[in-house]
């Protein structure tokens, strides 16, 4: 596999995020030192580190072709932008690539509010969620390790909801997309933007 997958969920990912970053602060006070939290929840975020796709370097390439660049720019430069990790250190992992994005909106225009990134990411596994608390870059981040939808159940249940959840269950979730279709439904009817991510290159048995 070249990664191709990931890349193309990684590019619709950011550029979501974008146009649901870029609607709050379209909300946000008109002052120019005002800082607006924009609050991401990921259902099953993994550590944050991911191995670099093998087709990355040719869609960096042709980046013209694109005209939503946000991908892009998360993925390019993130050794110079953020500080973290070199093209030997892998590649970002979701949420750590919509830290990026909403870091890069609004830092070319002085009259615009700031976005403050605050995550919830959630992951079952405790040695998952040890290597993710090495791996933050932007913001602030809250790790969960509880099943990916009691995690989002209890996440929406909290005063402040989420601007955006991104649900990617695990690929032996037993219980297949029926759930991720059910967590699809919940958001919408709250008016909650979100996207699903689901392993369909190895569809699970009846």
């Amino acid at each position: 596999m070249d990664g191709r997958g990931i890349i193309w969920s990684q590019f619709i990912l950011a550029a979501a995020l974008a146009r649901t970053a870029r609607a709050v602060l379209d909300r946000a006070p008109a002052a120019a030192d005002a800082e607006v939290v924009f609050a991401y929840a990921d259902t099953h975020g993994g550590s944050g580190r991911i191995e670099r796709p093998a087709a990355l370097d040719e869609v960096l390439a042709r980046r013209r072709d694109f005209a939503m660049p946000r991908f892009h720019e998360a993925t390019s430069h993130g050794a110079t932008s953020h500080g973290a990790m070199t093209a030997a250190a892998g590649h970002p992992g979701s949420w750590v690539l919509a830290g990026r994005v909403i870091a890069g909106l609004g830092l070319t225009d002085p009259g615009m509010a700031r976005l403050a990134f605050e995550a919830d990411v959630n992951d079952l596994a405790p040695e998952v969620i040890a290597a993710a608390q090495g791996n933050r870059e932007v913001g602030w981040t809250r790790f969960w390790s509880h099943d990916w939808f009691q995690f989002l159940r209890n996440r929406i249940a909290m005063a402040n909801r989420p601007h955006f959840v991104f649900i990617d269950p695990p690929a032996d979730d037993p219980r297949g997309p029926g759930y991720a279709i059910d967590a699809a439904i919940l958001l919408d009817t709250l008016g909650i933007p979100y996207m699903v991510s689901y392993p369909v290159e190895s569809p699970q048995e009846p």
